[in-house]
């Protein structure tokens, strides 16, 4: 929080001298969503508190027993005024957002995200968003596909896929499914031998163990391809967990179908031959291997080649010459 020296344009400025003074904002509200609350939660207050705010933390309804825990405990290390947790009762989050805080952050879905900059704007407080959201996974024809199994699975099932920038889905080189399958075979099922294993993480609720078994049930009904991917039975409801499943090919109307949502995304990879994607693979390699992705950031699948790019940005427009 020392002062900071800026430069001073001497020319019209001669003898000024320039400094910026950082200043806390205040107050800071936080609404921490229920798949990672801890790290959430205090990741936040470390830069919160770093830049001499007080912070309130409103904690999901999916952390009650955590959130009693820090209401409990927090107040022997910090006092009421510095720090207050609170817990999600019913409409707290509503009323929560409503407060006049100095600034406010938010992670969660984009629904609820967008009520909670509706009742910011209110108050004309600033709101730091991070949303959930879809992230595809592009496996280069170069890469080696054990190794690029063993890594997007890793993320994908940690924690059973509840990760908002976990892998959604894979785009994978014409003709490397069956190799990329094989290996996910093998590599699961030595993870996570059975589904009852203890390293594999239930699904969060009721609610969303059933939006996600159907999900599964429609891809099939739709003419997908379900691979399991460990033996036994596909899920257990008592225990809310289900067996990591590929679901290859690409039905149109799919539940599974990518939607901005931080709840869990079922536990698989759908894998597509797109055509764009194939577009991608038959380009020259770049030096850093993802080239398409550094020229051009585009969100939707109708993204464009390195070809495309390299035209439209060669292309100088012309301007009109200013008159003498």
């Amino acid at each position: 929080m020392k002062p900071q020296r800026r430069a001073v344009d001497w020319r019209n400025f001669l003898g000024a001298r320039n400094r910026v003074i950082p200043q806390p904002l205040g107050v800071v509200g936080s609404i921490v969503p229920w798949n990672f609350p801890i790290n959430l939660s205090f990741l936040g207050l470390i830069y919160i508190f770093a830049a001499g705010n007080r912070a309130m933390v409103k904690m999901s309804e999916n952390s009650r027993h955590l959130a009693q825990l820090l209401i409990e405990k927090i107040p022997a290390y910090f006092p009421k005024e510095k720090l207050a947790f609170f817990d999600e009762t019913g409409g707290v989050g509503i009323e929560f957002s409503q407060l006049k805080f100095d600034h406010m952050l938010f992670t969660g879905s984009g629904q609820t995200g967008r009520a909670v900059m509706a009742a910011a704007a209110q108050n004309l407080c600033p709101v730091t968003l991070e949303l959930g959201g879809k992230a595809p996974a592009i496996v280069c024809d170069d890469f080696p596909v054990r190794k690029a199994a063993e890594r997007l699975l890793f993320v994908k099932l940690f924690n059973a896929g509840q990760i908002c920038t976990t892998v959604d889905y894979l785009f994978l080189p014409k003709g490397k499914t069956e190799e990329f399958v094989e290996e996910a075979k093998r590599i699961v099922v030595q993870r996570y031998p059975q589904l009852d294993t203890p390293d594999l993480t239930s699904i969060i609720d009721q609610r969303s163990f059933e939006r996600l078994t159907a999900a599964l049930d429609d891809a099939q009904a739709r003419g997908a391809t379900l691979v399991q991917l460990i033996p036994g039975p596909k899920w257990d409801a008592a225990t809310r967990k289900i067996a990591p499943h590929l679901v290859l090919g690409r039905a149109r109307g799919l539940r599974s179908a990518p939607a901005r949502d931080l709840r869990p995304d079922p536990a698989h990879h759908r894998i597509h031959a797109h055509r764009r994607a194939n577009q991608l693979h038959q380009q020259p390699p770049a030096p850093t291997g993802d080239l398409p992705l550094q020229q051009r950031r585009r969100s939707g699948s109708d993204a464009a080649g390195p070809r495309h790019v390299r035209r439209r940005i060669g292309q100088r427009r012309s301007l009109p010459r200013r008159p003498a």
